[in-house]
């Protein structure tokens, strides 16, 4: 970006005139800022009052400088940072596709001095160890693609995949948990605490089930088998079923087998996955929205240069909740109707019946998140509160 200030003529004798000639890729273009000092009434203290309106105006472009993000065009020959992101979704489904579109904005977005360089499919680490392995520096950035996977590491965090709060809407969740994340401190203290530098949070598909069996009412769940973790695992334990700690990359081997009857999933992943080959019955509306968190090595952090930071800080989050929940709004209803296409029953719990499932999952999965924030000095109520009611402002 190449700004320059100057007193000129051009507009008036006296004007003070601001050019921005950043390139287009990068942010508001050819921007500028002209302030006619011309024609100024004077008065008895015309000089004094000459001067305080260039002060002032000074100030006002001073104030612009700062606030803009001033990016430094690579060097001529020079290398850019490369990124290895990890991240377990297979290319080419809705999330990565997402991501690649992200990363490519993000490089243009910082003048190529970064660039990043993909590992799916779990080829550099594992859906459970991505924390880990960005923490330990094998990857400088990952996705977490759930918070449920780490209930020690996020145990504040954990609010965000309760389950029945909210209606599963995943762009509502997604830019309620940034708002909550900017405005309750003991969240971002959480994440800051991690050894971890968080980049951004999008929303999944909300949470339903797979079944070889079908699921119409609370007691069929009794008995079955099913691929679980975290809040979902600790109620479907409660009400008599029998939670297996599978990642979904290790389902549907699972399900061919047998030795599992259904699992909890999200409609982006059944046809990637092939759980449509396993399953006979798609459960739904979904009863949890999951959260995608995205990580880089702190290490990796410090040394970026400023300007790449900034726009890191400032716009990065925004554009990937932007794309994120269009790349998932643009999926669903293709995914629903392979499902279909395939032969699978859609069962759709009714209201009545899913007001019962709400119901039981009070005590053993809300109660017991409020009993444990108590016991850490969180009020946990507010942020389940404050949730509701951010929720409302974005919900579709």
């Amino acid at each position: 970006m190449y700004t320059f200030l100057e007193l000129c003529g051009a507009w008036g004798r006296s004007s003070i005139f601001l050019l921005s000639g950043m390139d287009t890729r990068l942010g508001p273009a050819n921007s500028f800022l002209c302030v006619n000092l011309d024609g100024l009434e004077k008065g008895k203290t015309g000089g004094v009052r000459m001067k305080r309106t260039l002060g002032i105006a000074v100030m006002i472009l001073a104030g612009f400088f700062l606030s803009a993000t001033v990016l430094v065009p690579l060097p001529a020959g020079a290398a850019p940072i490369t990124l290895k992101f990890s991240d377990p979704s297979p290319d080419g489904q809705c999330r990565t596709i997402a991501y690649k579109k992200w990363g490519d904005w993000l490089e243009e977005r910082t003048g190529n001095q970064i660039k990043f360089e993909w590992y799916w499919a779990q080829s550099l680490a594992k859906a459970r160890d991505n924390v880990d392995a960005t923490r330990g520096g094998l990857a400088d950035m990952s996705t977490n693609s759930s918070f449920g996977y780490h209930k020690s590491l996020f145990p504040v965090w954990q609010f965000s995949e309760l389950l029945f709060i909210g209606p599963a809407d995943h762009g509502a969740h997604a830019w309620t948990v940034k708002e909550l994340y900017e405005t309750i401190p003991v969240l971002r203290e959480e994440l800051d605490k991690s050894g971890l530098k968080i980049i951004g949070i999008v929303g999944a598909h909300a949470t339903h089930f797979m079944s070889r069996k079908p699921i119409r009412k609370l007691e069929d769940l009794k008995g079955l088998r099913v691929r679980a973790f975290g809040p979902m695992g600790d109620w479907l334990k409660s009400v008599g079923a029998a939670p297996v700690g599978l990642t979904i990359y290790e389902t549907y081997e699972a399900m061919q087998k047998g030795t599992v009857d259904a699992t909890q999933t999200y409609m982006y992943i059944n046809v990637p996955y092939k759980l449509h080959e396993v399953s006979k019955f798609a459960i739904l509306p979904g009863i949890q929205n999951i959260t995608v968190s995205m990580f880089m090595n702190k290490d990796v952090w410090e040394k970026l240069p400023k300007d790449v930071k900034d726009v890191f800080e400032k716009e990065a989050w925004t554009k990937l909740c932007e794309m994120g929940v269009k790349g998932y709004d643009d999926d669903y209803d293709k995914s629903a109707a392979a499902l279909k296409a395939h032969g699978v029953e859609f069962i759709e719990v009714p209201r009545a019946e899913m007001a019962r499932w709400k119901k039981s999952a009070e005590e053993p999965v809300i109660d017991k998140w409020l009993d444990n924030m108590k016991k850490m000095g969180v009020d946990g109520q507010m942020i389940l509160d404050k949730y509701e009611e951010v929720y409302k402002k974005y919900e579709r």
